[in-house]
């Protein structure tokens, strides 16, 4: 790895068996480093990143990316958050401009999160639908209990409510710094 004088660490690995390219950057928190009043932000904060930024409105990452040939994704763990775009190499400094400006400057508009709340509310709720899950989230948090891992990653319905741009501010401030972030390419 190459630590950049930001602190940021980046990881290259070169394979030339097809013209590709995946650009990830992952950060160093997930539901573990959550106060248990905002139980969830990890995972709210990733359905936030693809609600527009600085230079990019709702929506336009995706459009960007599908557009350029490619596709992006995110994921939450109870360690770390991670995001990620795939497409042909030569669109590279486009798709990472994109991603480098949603995780920078991400915007957090009280609409875009009250509608995405509804969203993570449902995903909530499939889980609890869903008897594999179920039985998941209910064995973590009895073999974790009273541990920063025995929360669910999703949170609670009732820790949506509380979080607000306010709390994203906060996180994006505590955890998106160059030093808690990887670069993967």
């Amino acid at each position: 790895p190459v630590i950049l004088p930001n602190g940021l660490t980046v990881y290259f690995y070169e394979n030339h068996a097809s013209p590709v390219v995946t650009v990830h950057f992952w950060c160093r928190t997930g539901s573990r480093n959550e106060p248990r009043e905002l139980a969830g932000i990890s995972h709210f904060f990733e359905h936030m990143f693809f609600k527009g930024s600085k230079n990019y409105g709702v929506g336009e990452m995706d459009r960007i990316i599908k557009s350029l040939g490619g596709y992006n994704n995110a994921f939450t763990s109870i360690e770390y958050t991670g995001y990620y775009v795939a497409l042909p190499a030569g669109n590279f400094p486009k798709a990472f401009a994109v991603l480098l400006d949603a995780i920078r400057f991400p915007n957090f508009d009280p609409h875009e999160i009250d509608l995405e709340r509804e969203v993570v509310r449902e995903e909530i709720n499939r889980k609890h639908d869903n008897p594999t899950g179920a039985l998941y989230e209910e064995f973590q948090s009895l073999i974790f209990k009273g541990s920063v891992y025995g929360p669910p990653v999703l949170g609670t319905t009732e820790s949506l409510a509380g979080i607000d741009q306010g709390g994203f501010q906060m996180y994006l401030k505590s955890f998106y710094q160059p030093d808690n972030l990887c670069l993967i390419v």
